[in-house]
């Protein structure tokens, strides 16, 4: 009998040693962390593959594809992935290792950063935790000259965030279904 796929997200800071910690105490700025573990030996490449091809993530790199620096394709996602690019659609890695990878979308505020964590649960089974989390540097500065996000994203934070929870779930749910098939 196959087990329900069911997933429990959470919100939370950063590990240690995340990459974008140093966005995360950024005065003025915004950052998120949202996780879920799967039960699974899950690489960094399987996940950046599953993230960036949920059907959502396919819908806004069509839309993106309209934005002349914004071109991707499932290739730029492989290559992205395998690590044999560095680029994809709007985005070009900023620092990754064997775990995490830090993404800009170009030299604007926005980073993306993607981390697999893996633990032994028990002796048969492996639980990777799957990290999602985005950051927006702060680009102008109040009257007083204390540093604040565009006005655009405040107005649509909430569906970010909604849209962020999203985007894990699914490449996650895939991550999973490829066990339970």
């Amino acid at each position: 009998m196959r087990k329900p796929d069911v997933m429990s997200l959470s919100s939370g800071s950063e590990p240690e040693g995340a990459f974008i910690s140093q966005y995360s105490t950024t005065n003025g700025g915004y950052s998120d962390c949202y996780y879920v573990d799967i039960q699974k030996d899950v690489a960094l490449s399987d996940y950046i593959l599953a993230f960036f091809s949920t059907p959502i993530f396919r819908m806004e790199r069509l839309i993106l594809n309209l934005v002349p620096s914004g071109r991707s394709n499932e290739q730029c996602v492989l290559d992205l992935a395998s690590g044999t690019g560095d680029k994809m659609a709007g985005w070009k890695t900023e620092k990754r290792d064997e775990n995490q990878l830090l993404l800009a979308v170009g030299d604007g505020p926005i980073r993306t950063w993607l981390m697999v964590q893996g633990k032994q649960s028990s002796e048969t089974t492996t639980t990777t935790r799957l990290y999602f989390g985005s950051a927006v540097l702060p680009t102008s500065m109040t009257k007083d000259g204390r540093p604040k996000l565009a006005i655009v994203f405040k107005l649509f934070s909430g569906l970010h965030i909604f849209y962020s929870r999203l985007l894990l779930w699914w490449a996650a749910r895939d991550l999973r279904r490829k066990t339970l098939v």
